[in-house]
């Protein structure tokens, strides 16, 4: 048997329960740095593009963390007043 191979499976036998995977969830450095600018449409062209899609198709996972930095970043929304009229969502001045 592979020595390496042996030396995992002597440590899981050992610690077997104790052991848990983890995986990273959310870009790091460079990554997150251009995925925010695709969020945000501020990639410098469509090679940007391109490779930011790649990154999403790779991990499908950081969607979510793109997501809530997108939704963190928004201004918060004008509460609704209870007069039923949706001019109240306009900003002031607007008719």
């Amino acid at each position: 048997m592979d020595t390496d191979l042996k030396i995992i499976l002597d440590f899981l036998a050992r610690c077997g329960v104790e052991v848990s995977a983890r995986t990273i969830t959310e870009p790091q450095s460079d990554d997150a740095k251009l995925l925010i600018q695709f969020a945000t449409g501020q990639c410098r062209d469509a090679d940007e593009r391109k490779a930011a899609c790649a990154l999403l198709k790779l991990h499908p996972a950081w969607m979510r963390w793109i997501t809530d930095r997108v939704k963190a970043s928004r201004p918060p929304e004008p509460e609704r007043r209870d007069s039923g009229d949706d001019r109240d969502l306009l900003p002031h001045g607007v008719s």
